[in-house]
């Protein structure tokens, strides 16, 4: 298991690691056995971001796993639920807002020949990538919403308008699985909203009726061409429409599984 945001360790586990209270930026790497209900820290006013590794599971849906040799364990990321009991089981599904299957969630999109999943920048070295801290900046993925898995979203690493993006689709529509050549998608803002009530969610308050729809502004636009050898050009223009993108430009760029 991988937690990452946490704020205070217990003071065996701080103790046993060599930190001092309020100390930050120092590693370690000990073996620390613990029990079954034992606390090992806390989460302050952050985010919660708890993953499970199964080695004895290998994800089957990335075209290359030689790509996340960066951060080995990525294949091998299972459904946290699954590795719970009952009834703490049931008790942490009925507070998901996904409810979708799989509850977990789903991270290996790839499908061989097809605009759908991760893109890595061409000789970036994969996920791990060349930027060091901000590896981001050489991704690219065409997937669906974490959330609201029919929502197509384009999450753009590098910079769209001096900045990373994430943006759905207009039309949401053609569904990446589906594009195995040329495709030009107009990027618009979305939002989560409450179906029950059509109001904007508010993520400090529970809901497990959430869905996601796209904004009217268009802030841009991507032009994809899947390549073979899963290769796959890609070019983004923001601020312009879909009428004023006709076809790449020497500014293409080309990225790999």
């Amino acid at each position: 298991t991988i937690f990452i945001h946490v704020d205070k360790l217990t003071e065996k586990i701080r103790t046993a690691a060599g930190f001092k209270e309020g100390e930050f930026g120092n590693h370690a790497w000990p073996r620390i056995p613990v029990k079954e209900g034992e606390m090992i820290g806390s989460i302050g006013i952050g985010k919660v971001d708890f993953s499970v590794i199964d080695a004895d599971v290998t994800l089957k849906g990335f075209v290359n796993p030689e790509s996340y040799e960066g951060e080995p364990w990525k294949i091998h990321t299972v459904d946290t639920f699954d590795y719970y009991k009952e009834p703490v089981k049931s008790e942490l599904i009925a507070k998901s807002i996904r409810r979708v299957s799989p509850l977990g969630g789903k991270i290996d999109y790839d499908v061989e020949g097809k605009l759908v999943g991760n893109w890595f920048k061409e000789g970036t070295n994969g996920y791990k990538s060349d930027e060091s801290e901000d590896y981001w900046k050489t991704h690219l993925s065409i997937v669906y919403d974490s959330i609201y898995p029919t929502h197509i979203v384009v999450s753009i690493g590098g910079k769209f308008g001096g900045r990373p993006e994430q943006l759905g689709v207009k039309g949401n529509s053609p569904d990446p699985a589906s594009v195995d050549g040329l495709v030009k998608y107009e990027l618009v803002p979305f939002e989560y909203y409450v179906s029950s009530t059509g109001e904007e969610w508010d993520p400090a308050k529970f809901s497990d009726d959430v869905k996601a729809r796209n904004l009217g502004e268009v802030r841009g636009v991507a032009l994809f061409k899947a390549l073979p050898e899963n290769k796959l050009q890609a070019e983004f223009f923001p601020g312009k429409t879909g009428e004023e993108v006709s076809g790449f430009t020497p500014s293409a760029m080309i990225y790999e599984r």
